[in-house]
């Protein structure tokens, strides 16, 4: 699931802009009925295409949270067959427009790599398992140029994997905040 906003220029140095939205790889655009100025001359239109594009970003916030609510609302039918796994991509995909994106990228590919061909229902997860990932993060883990993890690399990804699992519990797909009571790494 994602959603860009894209730019078509138009006549009289005018350019629309759309959403372009991904759905389980399906594509369609959306007219904003915003138009910002294509080479702006005033310092007023410099600021008026500011404040075009934020209502854009605006739209296209709203849009992502939708498209997240209904997804939601579809995994709620079925939130006793979620995944572990495929918990924590949706979560990537969610989390691609932050700042911390690739950290959480990261650390799910660790956890495919833990999981391996043995996949596990997220409620079926105890903290023992849990306690499990964060040794394999600290101590088994080998990086492709065969060098472990360092602490404070470690630190920082089962710190994702931990916030996962609280985001799964305020959404109610696990029955207590199983992470809580495991120690964070050091940094």
């Amino acid at each position: 699931m994602n959603a860009t906003i894209l730019r078509r220029p138009l006549k009289k140095n005018r350019t629309s802009l759309l959403l372009d939205i991904s759905v389980n790889g399906k594509r369609k655009q959306k007219t904003l009925k915003l138009y910002l100025f294509t080479k702006p001359k005033t310092q007023e239109e410099k600021d008026q295409n500011k404040i075009i594009w934020r209502k854009a970003e605006l739209i296209k916030f709203r849009t992502l949270n939708n498209l997240h609510d209904s997804a939601h609302q579809i995994t709620q039918v079925s939130k006793n067959n979620i995944l572990l796994l495929d918990y924590f991509n949706g979560l990537v995909t969610l989390k691609k427009q932050s700042k911390s994106s690739m950290i959480w990228h990261s650390a799910v590919e660790i956890l495919k790599d833990y999981i391996g061909d043995k996949p596990k229902l997220l409620r079926k997860v105890t903290e023992s398992d849990i306690e499990d990932i964060k040794k394999y993060f600290l101590t088994i883990y080998v990086k492709k140029n065969d060098k472990a993890l360092s602490v404070s690399s470690a630190a920082t990804y089962f710190s994702k994997i931990k916030a996962g699992f609280n985001i799964a519990f305020k959404e109610k797909l696990i029955a207590y905040k199983i992470a809580e009571n495991v120690k964070s790494l050091p940094k």
